[in-house]
């Protein structure tokens, strides 16, 4: 220890407020990380934790690789929760919030209606051959906004969520890749679902 500008061998003392000292840092140290642990532990509520993993195997699913039937149209709607893909806020049930794959697959279809709506009417003009007309008995919006708003919506949360599964190429052509037939990590769909047909909004 220091006494003006003399220094003097350690003693008993000094070694025991040296000691406070380091211990007094150290707990003050772990005050301040467990709030902050805390603090990111309520920033992270309001993002809903991933519901697992699952292990799957993509492979072509043929109502959706198909044109629109009837068949496709209900497969699309088994998809999406009964009001559009809302679910209650937790701390205020009486606030809607949509979830954002349910948007996803709302924007998907969209996009897919107005193809095969397009090409449909297309074929009529041309008097080409229509391989199917189911598509010309459902209304179908194509309002240029909206298509606008899905194309610029799914890049964003493409990107937002960055799958990084990796998938190999194709054994016929090396340095293409459809992304079937190899094992991938996803979150547990079927969790989610039913955890959002618990939280489902309803309007009054």
């Amino acid at each position: 220890c220091l006494v003006g500008h003399i220094t003097r061998a350690p003693t008993y003392a000094c070694l025991l407020m040296t000691a406070t000292i380091c211990v007094a840092i150290a707990l003050v140290n772990l005050g301040i990380g467990l709030y902050l642990g805390r603090l990111r532990i309520e920033t992270d509520k309001e993002i809903f934790e991933p519901f697992g993993r699952t292990k799957k195997t993509f492979a072509p699913i043929s109502v959706f690789y198909n044109d629109p039937s009837n068949a496709s149209e209900v497969a699309w709607e088994s998809l999406i929760l009964s009001n559009g893909g809302f679910v209650m806020k937790p701390e205020d049930h009486s606030i809607p919030l949509s979830v954002t794959f349910y948007h996803q697959l709302h924007c998907l279809h969209a996009l897919q209606l107005s193809y095969y709506k397009t090409k449909y009417e297309l074929d009529i003009l041309r008097n080409h051959s229509i391989q199917s007309a189911f598509i010309g008995t459902i209304d179908v919006d194509l309002r240029s906004n909206h298509i606008h708003h899905c194309f610029d919506y799914l890049i964003q949360t493409i990107l937002c969520a960055a799958d990084t599964n990796l998938e190999p190429p194709d054994p016929n052509y090396p340095n293409i890749t459809d992304g079937y037939w190899s094992e991938r990590s996803c979150r547990d769909y079927d969790a989610i679902q039913k955890w959002a047909e618990i939280m489902e909004w309803k309007a009054e």
